[in-house]
């Protein structure tokens, strides 16, 4: 088997595993962010400071013992006696939605511009849907269409339905929250993006908690995934076997079997997922210096370079 068709043969098999998360789906995952996979969207919790910097959440991708997940947000991740936020999400099945509650303390006083939860639209998949928060209603532009932001104020329901009618997203809130739907075409994006305001002080205050609690579904049922760690390969009828042996052609650029002056007591081979752009190169370089015997590329899951049969080829030149 040549390095081509161990690329494809490894991209029909990762085809054949089932995804992590399946339609109709919540599932919870680094930074306490809610992953639904129906409509295609992720919750997060984020900020903005004064100068419009972002500041994300880290952590929180295992449950406490009581259900919950812990992060963080660094007002400058560089400097850890720097301002944070401490943060504390649940998440629960609460009839055919999720339960979502996001809790936000700052350590200390604050400026933030903003401090909320997020989604991110492809305009590709929700151009023309229907936005209805409360008593407005809007339409989801097309790329590079209309206002940065386009849609705005308090609510305590917010929906996206598609042109057929048929629901992608319902939000429904405990009390009145402040929204805002932003264009990101300024910014070179195709997307649109959803802000849920946790909070308006200015600065947010020490020790206070911000909190905001919605269900979250897709129209239809909602479930709530488990936490599992870990994957479990069953070879099946339709199972692809492969060699376990990397095939590096000798003297290939992939091959490393001469430089001896850095190569480890142990030989490694590494298997590295394609990246985009030119970035191979510099995985090789690296690799090369740590001392990696050989390099297998492999088309995984979750790699956003797809190769057909010309190009793989082409790439293992």
């Amino acid at each position: 088997m040549n390095s081509t068709r161990f690329l494809l043969a490894a991209a029909s098999a990762l085809a054949l595993l089932p995804s992590a998360v399946r339609a109709g789906e919540a599932s919870p995952g680094y930074g306490a962010r809610l992953q639904l996979d129906g409509p295609g969207l992720t919750f997060q919790a984020a900020a903005f400071t004064p100068r419009w910097t972002g500041l994300e959440a880290s952590g929180g991708y295992r449950a406490e013992k009581d259900g919950s997940r812990r992060f963080t947000m660094w007002k400058d991740k560089r400097d850890r006696k720097a301002p944070k936020i401490d943060g504390r999400a649940t998440f629960r099945q609460e009839g055919d939605a999720v339960r979502a509650t996001y809790e936000l303390t700052p350590d200390r006083d604050i400026d933030l511009n903003q401090l909320y939860l997020s989604t991110t639209f492809a305009l590709a998949d929700y151009a023309g849907c229907t936005i209805k928060a409360g008593v407005k209603t809007c339409r989801m532009p097309e790329a590079g269409e209309g206002p940065a932001q386009f849609m705005g104020g308090r609510t305590t329901d917010f929906t996206v339905t598609d042109r057929d009618g048929k629901v992608r997203l319902a939000l429904a809130f405990d009390r009145p929250v402040s929204f805002m739907m932003q264009n990101n075409h300024p910014w070179g994006s195709a997307t649109a993006s959803l802000r849920l305001m946790v909070g308006h002080d200015r600065p947010f205050k020490a020790g206070k908690t911000y909190t905001l609690s919605m269900t979250v579904s897709d129209g239809g049922r909602t479930t709530l995934a488990a936490d599992a760690f870990g994957v479990k390969i069953t070879a099946g009828a339709d199972w692809i076997p492969m060699t376990s042996e990397p095939e590096i052609v000798p003297g290939s650029a992939l091959d490393f079997t001469a430089l001896r002056g850095t190569e480890a007591k142990t030989r490694v081979t590494l298997y590295q997922g394609l990246p985009k752009a030119d970035k191979m190169e510099l995985i090789v370089q690296k690799a090369t210096e740590l001392g990696a015997a050989a390099i297998q590329p492999v088309a995984m899951e979750r790699c956003v370079v797809r190769l057909d049969g010309k190009d793989a080829a082409k790439k293992t030149e």
